[in-house]
């Protein structure tokens, strides 16, 4: 037939999870497994986009700094971040063709000289200190301090916030904040896209 021999659609990025995902189907592992990397920290994240800009809106983010299996790692925290992030309800069906997700994958950590010696647009950061014995950690992905148009300190104060520190004085204040700069390979793929390209495969079946 004439679809056996069309041209493919612009493919989806080859490190991004089905947006079938978050309402349960199962989430290819091939172009994982393809993947030059096969083990590494990750980060997934589902954003709504609203017309006519196609901005974006949060609607869950989870990962971790763990080396995981890609073929495994994926599917767990395109999962998690749809179902699991408390700061958000579940993700469900109806809000499907709306959908972008985003792989982060992570790589070259090094431990910061100072609370500011990270670049921004370039480096995301995870922090933690120690205040009674308590610890405090957060992390904000390198996109993250450009999207919201945050200086260095902004995304510091921001981020002790994300942690739990609820006192004043802010980011200076807390103690022995230790700073870990990393950078992140990130693909992304909107719904639309992957309906695109999923058809055109079934149809060369």
């Amino acid at each position: 037939s004439s679809a056996g021999t069309s041209a493919p659609p612009s493919r989806p990025s080859t490190c991004a999870p089905s947006p079938y995902h978050p309402i349960g189907q199962s989430l290819s592992s091939r172009s994982a497994q393809s993947s030059a990397l096969t083990s590494t920290p990750l980060f997934v994240t589902w954003n709504i986009l609203t017309p006519p800009l196609q901005s974006r809106q949060l609607r869950g983010c989870i990962g971790t700094f763990e080396a995981q299996p890609l073929d495994t790692g994926l599917a767990t925290y395109a999962l998690a971040a749809a179902h699991s992030d408390n700061r958000f309800n579940p993700i469900v069906a109806r809000e499907l063709s709306a959908l972008e997700v985003a792989v982060t994958l992570l790589t070259n950590f090094e431990t910061c000289a100072g609370p500011l010696d990270w670049e921004l647009g370039v480096h995301g950061i995870k922090i933690s200190f120690y205040q009674k014995s308590k610890r405090y950690s957060a992390t904000y992905l390198p996109d993250v301090a450009v999207e919201q148009g945050w200086n260095k300190e902004e995304t510091l104060e921001s981020l002790v916030r994300k942690a739990g520190w609820r006192k004043g004085g802010g980011w200076r204040e807390v103690g022995e904040l230790k700073v870990v700069r990393y950078q992140g390979r990130k693909e992304s793929v909107e719904y639309e896209e992957y309906k695109r390209w999923s058809d055109w495969t079934a149809a060369q079946k």
